[in-house]
């Protein structure tokens, strides 16, 4: 089923198609579930979406997800299709960078976000931040990034995961123990 809508305001005013159900039908949706961040309350915020053959999922409209690892983004970057792998949040590099630098990288990387559902118009996954944690390279550097204005942290770190240096960097880069791995780590956070 294709849905016309309109673009965001300030791009070409022209209708596009979004191809509603992708990320169902590409199996976004059961890569991304694993990661999906605890709801606060007890919520149906989804529907069941059916493939017309009898099988039916639960989907939400919106969910959080965080610890994404190297083997998922390999994965999420192999079947999504391309024309919406160079989405971005705000400034933040294309998804499909993210999942290379995370995949690619020598560092260990996870990768944040969330998943819009095929009950919106926006129906979409996207990278807002990344937990980089401290291989030998970067502990020697981490003096020098304590120290650093937020624009040559984001240079140095830019640099080494291979992502386009552009000067458009993070909102936030800060030190960090997430929840979910209680090891120390590198925010980065696009808004």
């Amino acid at each position: 089923m294709k849905m016309k809508v309109q673009k965001p305001e300030g791009q070409d005013n022209q209708n596009c198609l979004v191809e509603t159900g992708w990320t169902i039908r590409s199996g976004v949706l059961e890569l991304l579930e694993p990661f999906f961040t605890p709801l606060r309350y007890d919520s149906n915020d989804g529907s069941l979406w059916g493939d017309g053959r009898g099988k039916t999922w639960s989907v939400p409209s919106f969910r959080t997800f965080r610890g994404l690892p190297k083997q998922t983004a390999h994965d999420l970057l192999r079947i999504t299709p391309a024309k919406y792998l160079e989405d971005h949040q705000n400034c933040a590099p294309s998804l499909r960078d993210l999942l290379k630098s995370c995949v690619n990288s020598s560092w260990s990387v996870e990768l944040c976000g969330y998943y819009v559902g095929p009950y919106r118009a926006d129906e979409r996954f996207s990278i807002d931040s990344m937990v980089v944690y401290p291989n030998r390279e970067l502990k020697e550097l981490e003096p020098e990034l304590h120290r650093c204005p937020l624009t040559e942290r984001w240079e140095i770190i830019a640099e080494e995961l291979g992502l386009p240096f552009d000067g458009h960097e993070p909102d936030e880069i800060e030190p960090i123990i997430p929840p979910w791995k209680l090891e120390h780590g590198w925010w980065i956070w696009w808004d």
